[in-house]
Order: structure tokens, then sequence, then C-alpha cells
């Protein structure tokens, strides 16, 4: 069992009280630590982990006009480099992917629900 839970990453008890982006960033927190901890570090590799590539898909173009995107582009930035650290602290190259290979999430996984 993986020990993240982005495959029933679902928001809905948060967004009232924190709005869309809050509530995301709050369970981002939960799932990977505090960005104030330093770098994120993975406990493991795996479909779990992959699935945030969609997710953020979904999350940057859904919520593109909320005031506070810049905190997911952050988490977006924080997990890029926290992926290529992986790489690199094992002296493995990173792989060359393109962009419509990496997103490969089901569409039954839920994602946010919010309202615009």
């Amino acid at each position: 069992m993986s020990q993240y839970g982005f495959d029933f990453f679902v928001v809905d008890d948060d967004v009232e009280d924190k709005g869309p982006v809050g509530a995301i960033n709050h369970q981002l927190e939960i799932q990977l630590g505090h960005q104030n901890n330093g770098p994120i570090l993975f406990a493991e590799q795996g479909p779990s982990l992959c699935k945030l590539t969609g997710l953020f898909e979904v999350w940057l173009s859904d919520l593109s006009s909320n005031p506070e995107i810049p905190i997911l582009h952050k988490w977006l930035d924080d997990l890029i480099a926290a992926a290529e650290n992986a790489y690199s602290s094992t002296n493995t190259k990173l792989p060359e992917v393109t962009l419509d290979q990496a997103i490969d999430v089901p569409a039954d996984v839920p994602v946010i629900c919010h309202t615009k």
C-alpha cells in the first residue's frame, strides 16, 4: 500500500474554510510535509506519486484565475526539484518524457470538488 494517498485526494471539507487552493495546499502538506521544512524527500516511487502530474494539470487549468495559484506553482517547482534530486542522489539519468506521456491519470480518480 502506498504511503501517499493521491488515489483519494478529495478536499471537500477544507474548500469551504480555505478555498480550493488553500484546501489543496493543506492536503499536499499532509501528504508531503510542509514546504518550510526544507526540500521534499520522496518516501517512495510509483503510480500513486505519479498521479500528481494529472492532478496538477487539472488544478492549474481549473484554478488558473484564482489569485492564490502561485501557491500551486511553488508546489510544482518544489516537486520537480525533489524528483531531480531523487534521480541525482542515485546517479540516475533523468528520463526523457513528453508531457503527453507524463499525464496518465485515469478519469475515475477523484480530484477536487469545488465551485467556480
